[in-house]
């Protein structure tokens, strides 16, 4: 019996659990993108197996509680950790076996009692077999739900839904009571142990569709297990007694030990490619300071957003080209502004010139160029397109059957319509369409422009010598005064054409939808200052500076006050840049009025910003580990700027209009930059394993030791902030989808991350995975979980409820293929060079550590 009890208590039982725990749901999400969201339930997630999995752990969990006795002072944050799972193991089963979820569809005029809810595993087993309607059933209610009304508010001029709400009447018999409410997103309506969330709505936008939760007890059950986790990651960080303090004092000793001998060199490659546009008709462009006034131009998205017509252009032509800037002999040197108004002038002209990105080889091929721009013409045959066969068979196949040239065709075939949709002026939507009830804008070649203007905007433009009072004939006067100032070199006519322009724009919309000239001013600079390239090529000096300068402040034998002196000065220059990338983070937040987290660009930015963050937390303990969150920064900033991720201004989802966004995602991507930051360090001590030499081991066995304790130091406080954030989103669905776990993709592979590295921070509990290097290389593997839950769930597992985050699918990369091989020969050979310097530590004096 007790040897029943030890191994039911044993650390290595909760390594085993938590292992087939986190294989089995991370699995279930591939079954469920491959199949459906019921075959992954009767398979994984509703299964007794999965279950008792569950219940082991808790009981495993209870059993450590007194084993190790967790009771004392010293281990109270341990044991608030330990609770609190117990905690949220006991509320899932109280919301499993005790509670149910559903949804109501109203429409409007009508009332409803009746709720379908989700079938339970046995149920859908049966229905399977012939059943209708496979996963839901019916439920009354005690009372009802009128739908007075469902309102649907849309960005201006777009289709693109801002909010909608449902405005009910809740009438109860029972109790003679008749109440109004209105329910919105991340609004909720609470009603006799129910909770009722704005789901969704009839296309035709005369109903509604709410989603119904009833779980009072596993949702507080789940919430106290919440909280005690929160307090139980503030005790870790500042109890003396806590494993991080732990560290903290192991490194200081580390420091005083620590000698030093010889200088590491550190080297980083880049290149940079250019292409150059062949010209061939002499003929000026707009000059540059009148297309700066065009770029204050305001400007409607397809999206509904108000912004200067320079951002449209600086997404459009970065789109386009991948350039900001142009250079032909006919024409000189360009910005994207002069380019763009040139295509609306002399259309024929740029359709001869190399303009339009084109990255595969094989695409290229078909259109028969050589390097990476194609013209317009060099898409056609005699008026034939030569990828319309390719391109309708790449666009027919689902996103996961396109390969890569697929995708590539697609990208290309997008950027030729955008050449198109530039040059005939569909894109400027300058012009307010009078009467519209969402102030829709319209362009000049839209067949509304032909509509007589009202006598108000017509006294706007009334000096101007117009054939026709209307929007269409106002800009072509416009390009023709713009035509002739190009000879004349006078713009004089021009810029008061465009002046009368921006006052129609103020005259025919809300100033409270517009931009103010001084947020132009502002968002314009943000687009011409261009700061997080700029940070991406001061981090990549930075990071090798910093590197070198560290390793040889740590290997000298005797100290150099030159050698320390330049270490704090870039480090001073790496915090004014920290600084900076700070600023840009806020000054996007105020343009464009949400927090700058809500896609995958944006969190890239936030997870090199906590990079650095935690890179200066370390600081006082390790310049090394500062150098190696540099290198991240630069690493993370580099994949930002990949064409897979758009860093356009855009507007806000309903979903995503909450404070939740605020703190649950900046929780969540703080915690990856500090797990990326374990990476790192993971890899710099692979490196230092690989290349210690029997002669080296004292100097570099202590920076081994020193940066695996900051290392575990990182995951600590990288594994809180992720459980933390993980279960901040579930309070998140709670309050937007009536649900707080639902096992979508993109949150099972977050739990799936808190389990990666509540293992690794655990082996240390097992005699046979202790260890340094296994620690290390532990750190590398499980930052895979990291990079599946960013970007593969957005990439490759299209199902889920945080679609609205997802990027624009792709074909895993071969480059990526080859980083992993490469981490596995470089773990492989630092295991292998360890083992032999244990092995002759054994038959000689010495010893490796």
């Amino acid at each position: 019996m007790k040897q029943i009890f030890n191994g039911l208590f044993s650390p290595k039982l909760t390594l085993v659990l938590l292992f087939i725990f986190g294989a089995a749901i991370g699995t279930a999400t591939f079954i469920e993108e491959k199949y459906d969201t019921i075959t992954a339930r009767l398979l994984v997630y509703d299964t007794k197996w999965l279950e008792l999995v569950l219940l082991l752990l808790a009981l495993n969990f209870i059993g450590i509680i007194g084993k190790y006795k967790l009771f004392r002072k010293e281990k109270f944050a341990a044991l608030l950790f330990h609770l609190a799972f117990i905690l949220l193991i006991i509320g899932a089963g109280i919301t499993r076996y005790l509670s149910f979820d559903g949804s109501m569809h109203i429409r409007e005029g009508e009332s409803s009692d009746i709720l379908y809810i989700t079938a339970s595993a046995s149920e859908m087993k049966s229905s399977a077999k012939g059943m209708d309607h496979s996963s839901l059933k019916e439920y009354r209610l005690p009372f009802s739900l009128k739908l007075d009304d469902f309102i649907l508010d849309r960005y201006a001029g777009s289709m693109s839904p801002s909010s909608y709400a449902s405005e009910i009447t809740l009438t109860d018999k029972r109790k003679n009571l008749t109440e109004k409410h209105r329910i919105y997103m991340n609004h909720v309506l609470d009603y006799g142990g129910f909770r009722f969330f704005q789901s969704s709505y009839d296309i035709d936008e005369k109903g509604t569709i709410l989603s119904v939760n009833h779980d009072f007890w596993g949702t507080w059950v789940s919430y106290a297990g919440y909280i005690l986790l929160g307090v139980g990651f503030v005790l870790t960080l500042f109890n003396r007694n806590s494993r991080f303090q732990q560290l903290l004092r192991n490194i200081g000793e580390v420091r005083m030990r620590r000698k030093a001998g010889m200088t590491a060199v550190v080297l980083l490659l880049c290149g940079l490619s250019t292409a150059s546009l062949a010209q061939s008709i002499p003929r000026k462009p707009v000059s540059r300071e009148h297309a700066d006034k065009f770029g204050h131009l305001i400007v409607q998205t397809f999206d509904g957003r108000f912004e200067p017509m320079h951002t449209l252009v600086t997404d459009v032509m970065h789109k386009l080209s991948r350039k900001d800037q142009f250079h032909s002999d006919a024409k000189g040197d360009m910005t994207g502004m002069q380019v763009f108004m040139d295509m609306l002038m002399d259309p024929e002209y740029w359709k001869n010139q190399k303009i339009i990105y084109v990255r595969e080889k094989p695409v290229q091929d078909l259109l028969g160029v050589e390097g990476k721009y194609a013209s317009f013409y060099d898409f056609l045959d005699q008026n034939t397109y030569k990828l319309s066969t390719y391109a309708e068979q790449a666009f027919r196949k689902r996103q996961g059957a396109q390969n890569t040239f697929d995708k590539e065709i697609i990208k290309v075939d997008e950027r030729l319509n955008i050449m198109m949709t530039v040059m005939n002026g569909g894109l400027l939507k300058v012009f307010p369409l009078e009467g519209s009830a969402n102030h829709k804008w319209i362009s000049f070649v839209d067949s509304l422009s032909s509509i007589p203007l009202s006598d108000k905007a017509k006294a706007v433009i009334a000096d101007l010598p117009l054939n026709t009072w209307d929007y269409g004939n106002l800009m072509r006067y416009y390009f023709q005064t713009v035509f002739d100032a190009t000879a004349s070199g006078d713009y004089s006519k021009a810029d008061q054409v465009l002046g009368k322009i921006s006052a129609l724009q103020r005259l025919g919309t809300p100033s409270s939808l517009l931009p103010s000239p001084s947020m132009i001013d502002l968002e314009i600079y943000y687009n011409n200052s261009q700061i997080f390239i700029l940070l991406k090529n001061i981090y990549g000096i930075l990071s090798i500076i910093l590197l070198a300068l560290a390793f040889t402040d740590n290997l000298r034998t005797r100290k150099s006050k030159l050698v320390s002196w330049a270490l704090y000065f870039f480090i001073a220059i790496l915090g004014a840049s920290f600084l900076y990338h700070t600023y840009g983070l806020g000054l996007r937040w105020y343009l464009t009025g949400h927090a700058p987290w809500s896609n995958g660009y944006e969190a890239l930015l936030l997870i090199a910003w906590g990079s650095l963050l935690a890179g200066f937390s370390f600081a006082r303990y390790s310049k090394i580990t500062l150098a190696a969150t540099v290198v991240l920064a630069f690493s993370v900033l580099m994949t930002a700027g990949h064409s897979s991720y758009d860093p356009q201004l855009t507007n806000l989802q309903p979903v995503l209009k909450s404070y939740w966004l605020i703190i649950h995602v900046a929780v969540i991507t703080l915690s990856y930059g500090f797990l990326a930051l374990g990476f790192i360090l993971g890899i710099i001590n692979m490196f230092l394993f690989l290349f210690r030499s029997p002669g080296e081991k004292s100097r570099l066995g202590l920076i081994i030791e020193e940066l695996t304790y900051t290392n575990e130091m990182a995951l600590l406080v990288g594994v809180a902030l992720a459980t933390l954030g993980t279960f901040l989103g579930g309070v998140w669905a709670n309050e937007s989808w009536g649900r707080y776990w639902g096992w979508d993709a993109k949150e099972t592979w977050a739990l799936v991350i808190v389990i990666t590295y509540a293992l690794i921070l655990h082996m240390r509990f097992v005699p046979g995975l202790k260890g340094r290097l296994v620690f290390n290389a532990a750190s590398i593997i499980g930052f895979g979980s990291v990079v599946m839950t960013f970007v593969g769930v957005n990439y490759y597992l299209s199902k889920g409820l945080h679609s609205y985050a997802a990027d624009e699918k792709t074909v895993f990369p071969l480059w990526a293929w080859a980083m992993i091989l490469s981490l596995i020969l470089l773990i492989a050979a630092a295991a292998v060079r360890h083992m032999s310097q244990t092995r002759a530590s054994r038959e000689g004096p010495g010893t490796v550590e």
